[in-house]
């Protein structure tokens, strides 16, 4: 995902305090030795291998012979390693191993001198580069690399004809590194043949995995220069000249220092050769271009075929961004630097109508949805992936990055990237079902830095009243219920977010009674009243909590018909309802009905009771208005009910109206007695299976059903 961003800005509450040891670190803590990789073996050269073995481990700080042993034997290519099978079997040593590998990798005298003599040619190197490998075969060989007549008589047959008689012209005294560099400014004078007639790769550039075929019976290649070419076989591989056109050829594998393509490639595949405008044409069609123009397409994609008269001043787009859309239009490809450019590109593609780069750009960004991996680098990635794949109307897109989303939830909210995304993606994500955290209070926070990014970057001051002002629309997705009492009060209470909806929302699920005289605009005193243990009285009876969100009734609700229909799994008692809570002085006449059960007598009253509620005496009498029946209605589980509450009469002051009942309710509840309730839409058949779409969400005047088990 690393060590300059981590995603979680602080430690998890109750983690341990981070430490900080000044010793010495442990040997196999500095390097990530799981990854620990030995240089590529040279069969030619297996002493510089190890040369190169012993620095890689110094490197890496591998100082141990055991660990050394381990790691050179876990990565010696299988070939290698069958040659000192009885060695890793009987020793442990690293040195003992090393000097196996050198007894029996090393090439024999004999094979050095057979080099030597045979098989070290010119080919398409420098002479003085030859001087110096036949050098080094000498010296291999255990012999020292004088200057005798011998030697520079195998040097001289390994150069072409034509260099031999240039320095024929030399003193016969010349020393043999003279002799090497006068050959060089020949070669250099004479220039490169320009007609290459095969296509040729080095031996070292062949694939891995490749697979070499002999050469030709008799095929024999020289270079340019006249002198031989070793050839080791041939192989099939794919010439990728452009984005959309990738041809297969097969190559020469020789002792050559660069790949060459030769004509036979271009009479293979029918390429001609665009000298003029510098590319490569198959049946009219550019294939490769040097100089990336395609002029034409160019004109009529933004000029509609007509050159323009006076020069064109774009001034709507970031100018790397139009560059990148002009390189496009001339090579069918771009580099995208960032997945936050492909967005930018993508939309000047769409004002331009350039559909084949909203193609390319729409192609670019699904394959890097499909290959995420979650860095805290690329956590705004997956929101722009996101953004994106919704933007463009990608429902597999789409639904792959919610999956990303949801899977990554604890390690998102907390990065600065899920701060700076709009309102509304913010409210989408927190309202997922599937969204889930772990810690309601990660969830405040994470809404709360939201706010304050989104007042920092208007340049504003994150005031009590305009924090909580800007998070209004976020804070109901934040379940106050879920948050624990503790962190209520020592850190969701002082940061100014919580108004009279969060304070009634966390003591109304936790059935403590509300003082009607509470002050909901100061939260500390607030608290304090309702942190009384006296306000903790257990009840006479069980609750099924109908919202976990207060909601602050209009005038126009106490017309309304409050109704709830509902199903219990199991049989029991109803003695009552909670409706809210009132803080002003009125006084309510109220018409309570329990109605069904709806599968035997449909809605036909079981219980009707007229209830008159008091608001005159504002003190310290609980706010809660409950209505307890004068006897329990029963309840047979399985069965659906509906209670209504009708208001016939009420009389307040016209400034004083301050009655609270509940909104965001859930679909179903799980008591803490085992019950399940669900809250319906309409009646359905005793026995199917209640779906979402069966269920309903509303806000109103009924908080709670009070009941008592059978």
């Amino acid at each position: 995902m690393p060590d300059a961003t981590e995603l979680d800005n602080a430690a998890p509450r109750g983690a341990p305090p981070a430490t900080v040891s000044n010793g010495p670190p442990a040997e196999t803590a500095q390097r990530p030795l799981a990854s620990f990789r030995l240089p590529p073996y040279t069969p030619e050269e297996p002493d510089l291998w190890l040369l190169q073995v012993e620095c890689a481990f110094d490197i890496s700080g591998v100082s141990s012979d055991e660990l050394r042993y381990k790691l050179l034997v876990a990565n010696l290519p299988a070939t290698i390693a069958v040659q000192v099978k009885d060695v890793i079997r009987t020793s442990r040593s690293f040195t003992a191993l090393c000097d196996a590998l050198k007894s029996r990798l090393a090439q024999s005298r004999a094979d050095r001198l057979q080099s030597l003599l045979s098989r070290q040619q010119l080919g398409d190197q420098k002479p003085t580069a030859l001087l110096r490998s036949m050098r080094n075969e000498l010296a291999a060989a255990g012999d020292a690399p004088v200057d005798t007549e011998l030697f520079r008589t195998l040097f001289k047959q390994r150069l072409p004809q034509p260099v031999r008689a240039a320095l024929a012209l030399l003193p016969a005294d010349s020393a043999l590194d003279a002799l090497a560099e006068a050959a060089d400014r020949y070669l250099d004078a004479s220039g490169p043949d320009p007609r290459v007639a095969v296509s040729v790769l080095p031996r070292r550039c062949l694939p891995k995995k490749s697979t070499l075929t002999p050469a030709p019976a008799g095929q024999q290649l020289v270079a340019a220069n006249g002198s031989p070419i070793a050839v080791y076989g041939t192989c099939l591989l794919d010439v990728t000249l452009s984005r959309h056109h990738s041809l297969k050829h097969r190559f020469f594998v020789t002792d050559v220092t660069t790949p060459i393509l030769g004509t036979d490639f271009l009479a293979a595949h029918q390429l001609v050769v665009d000298v003029a405008s510098q590319r490569l044409l198959r049946d009219g069609t550019v294939c490769a271009s040097a100089q990336r123009s395609r002029l034409a397409v160019f004109q009529n994609t933004l000029y509609g075929g007509q050159p323009p008269e006076r020069p064109v001043v774009v001034r709507d787009w970031d100018p790397g961004t139009f560059k990148l859309m002009i390189e496009f239009i001339y090579s069918g490809e771009c580099i995208i630097a960032s997945v936050e450019k492909a967005r930018d590109i993508f939309h000047i593609g769409r004002a331009y109508q350039c559909a084949d780069l909203v193609r390319y750009i729409s192609q670019f960004v699904a394959d890097a949805v499909r290959s995420y991996r979650f860095t805290p680098l690329t956590c705004g990635n997956l929101f722009f992936f996101l953004e994106f794949s919704r933007e463009v109307a990608d429902a597999e897109l789409t639904q792959l990055c919610w999956g990303y989303v949801d899977q990554y939830a604890a390690r998102i909210i907390g990065t600065p990237d899920f701060s700076g995304l709009s309102k509304d993606m913010v409210a989408t994500i927190l309202d997922r079902e599937t969204f889930d955290v772990g810690d309601e209070l990660v969830v405040f926070l994470a809404v709360k830095r939201w706010g304050e990014q989104q007042l920092r970057a208007a340049g504003q001051r994150a005031q009590h009243e305009t924090l909580r002002q800007t998070c209004a629309d976020l804070l109901p997705f934040v379940h106050m219920d879920r948050i624990d009492e503790s962190d209520f009060v020592k850190t969701v209470l002082p940061s100014g977010l919580v108004g009279p909806q969060e304070l009634i929302s966390f003591f109304m699920v936790r059935g403590i009674e509300i003082p009607r005289n509470i002050d909901l605009g100061d939260n500390q005193s607030a608290c304090r009243m309702l942190m009384e243990p006296h306000r903790r009285r257990p009840p006479p009876h069980e609750r099924c909590l109908r919202y976990r969100a207060g909601y602050k009734l209009a005038r126009d609700d106490m017309e309304a018909l409050h109704e709830l229909r509902f199903r219990a799994d199991k049989d029991l008692q109803l003695v009552g309802l909670h409706l809210g809570y009132i803080f002003s002085q009125m006084e309510l006449g109220l018409t309570v009905r329990v109605q069904g059960p709806f599968e035997r007598v449909q809605w036909t009253d079981a219980f009707s009771q007229y209830h008159r509620v008091s608001g005159d005496c504002v003190g310290a009498a609980p706010a809660d208005m409950r209505v307890l029946f004068h006897q329990p209605v029963a309840v047979e589980g399985g069965c659906c009910y509906k209670v209504t509450v009708k208001v016939d009469r009420w009389k307040y002051i016209q400034s004083d109206f301050n009655i609270w009942g509940g909104q965001s309710g859930p679909s179903r509840v799980r008591t803490d007695d085992g019950r399940h309730f669900y809250f319906l839409q309409a009646a359905i058949e005793k026995g199917r299976d209640i779906r979402f779409a069966d269920m309903k969400q509303c806000r109103g005047l009924i908080t709670e059903l009070l009941y008592k088990p059978v």
